[in-house]
């Protein structure tokens, strides 16, 4: 079996990465860990650091909120701050894995340039936890 390992390759960018039943596969950390699991008897823990990543991406947004009362994703953050802070996270992640690099520049929309803006606080600012 030939076994194609690469970091992000557990993530859901389309489009995903072909998967050919001849002896093949295409795996990320995620996936090799439960290949190991089963076919070796390895345990392993699940990821939970998802919650840690929301949580951290949701004191970005509301500390932008503070700096732009009017970003775009007021309303949905004020009516549900966890779950519009997973869906911008995805988002953002998809922008990262697109090659995006958050740099601000003359002509960007409104929304990308907010999404710059958060990613700029989340670098620049350690004590979110």
């Amino acid at each position: 079996m030939q076994i194609t390992f690469g970091l992000q390759l557990d993530e859901e960018v389309y489009p995903l990465p072909a998967q050919t039943n001849g002896g093949q596969a295409i795996m990320g950390q995620q996936a090799l860990l439960r290949f190991f699991e089963t076919h070796f008897g390895l345990s392993g823990y699940p990821n939970n650091n998802d919650h840690l990543r929301i949580e951290s991406y949701r004191q970005a947004l509301v500390e932008q909120l503070k700096q732009n009362p009017a970003a775009f994703y007021q309303a949905s953050l004020t009516a549900d701050q966890l779950a519009t802070s997973a869906k911008l996270l995805e988002a953002r992640d998809e922008l990262l894995l697109s090659g995006w690099d958050f740099q601000s520049k003359t002509g960007i929309p409104e929304r990308l340039q907010s999404l710059a803006d958060d990613e700029h606080i989340l670098q620049n600012a350690s004590d979110f936890q």
